[in-house]
């Protein structure tokens, strides 16, 4: 693996963690990066569904720094772990398990990332692999961060939501995935199907009780989903289903200003934002495959970090 200097590693979640690993060396993946157009026109729900490259069901996971992604792609034949600096040349696989290894997910100090893997008997696993690939852990009952990460309908969380319990308290009702806290604690951004459509909706909060729900873009005949926060706490960012494709639109809580930020043919997945509130990560599924993209701070053009196995070689 070709090493650039060293960089300083965030305090390890658990300091006292004595357990032997299964070491994996990882493995580094040459992938210069280039900004790249994609084929125009939309695609249908057989296209995506198999498209080969990078699983977007699973979705991808930034590090708490925002320098790296972490996904699940089956470059090598079988979904494994890889991570990959969203500025630069290199792509570093994980895991090497030959099994089905998927939805990574950052430990909040940025050292492990924890993924799901595929069993024999058809029971997925939690597990935990460190951030330089060098050693993989099974996260069984008794193990130290067992609680601290869990599975939920076959993601990893590193910790409770508690969002979507506080919405039903409040009797909000037609939530449709998974509501997520502003940084602030003071919105409960989620979608909701309230008037036929799915849309974004924030719920303002104050002393643990809702005191309002905005429904967005009531009147449009798109279908709006899976908001993100930006880390500055004004906006989210989220899937819009258009005239074929899924692009990613911004829409800010104050002005309720809205605008694209990946708009483009093809199917957008797994939206993150970057510390900077500005830098946009996704997997792009069109006509090449399914990648991990990424829109940079003050960037127009779309960047692929990966290259599936329908892209140029």
């Amino acid at each position: 693996m070709t090493v650039e200097g060293k960089r300083e590693r965030p305090k390890a979640f658990a300091d006292l963690w004595d357990t032997k690993g299964t070491r994996r060396p990882p493995t580094s993946v040459a992938n210069p990066l280039h900004a790249t157009a994609v084929p125009a026109g939309p695609l249908d729900a057989d296209v995506v569904a198999g498209a080969p490259g990078v699983d977007r069901w699973g979705g991808i996971d930034l590090s708490p720094d925002g320098s790296e992604v972490a996904f699940a792609w089956d470059r090598s034949g079988a979904l494994e772990i890889y991570t990959a600096p969203i500025l630069g040349d290199r792509i570093i696989q994980l895991t090497s398990a030959d099994a089905r290894s998927v939805a990574p997910r950052w430990s909040p100090d940025g050292h492990w990332i924890a993924f799901v893997r595929g069993t024999g008997d058809g029971e997925p696993a939690l597990w935990i692999v460190d951030r330089d690939g060098e050693h993989e852990h099974a996260v069984t009952p008794g193990h130290p961060m067992h609680g601290a990460v869990t599975v939920v309908n076959g993601v990893a969380r590193w910790s409770p939501d508690t969002a979507s319990p506080v919405l039903a308290a409040a009797g909000v009702r037609h939530v449709k995935d998974s509501a997520t806290w502003s940084p602030d604690g003071s919105a409960i951004a989620f979608t909701t199907s309230a008037d036929g459509r799915s849309k974004i909706a924030f719920a303002h909060v104050r002393d643990g009780a809702v005191t309002r729900v905005e429904i967005l873009g009531a009147g449009t005949p798109f279908e709006d989903s899976d908001p993100v926060w930006r880390p500055d706490g004004r906006g989210v960012v989220y899937r819009r289903h258009e005239h074929g494709n899924v692009t990613l639109h911004r829409v800010f809580t104050i002005s309720h200003a809205d605008d694209a930020v990946l708009d483009v043919p093809g199917w957008a997945f797994s939206p993150r934002v970057g510390p900077d509130s500005e830098t946009v990560v996704a997997i792009l599924v069109d006509a090449r495959g399914a990648d991990v993209v990424v829109r940079p701070q003050g960037g127009i053009a779309i960047t692929r970090i990966t290259r599936s196995a329908l892209a140029p070689r």
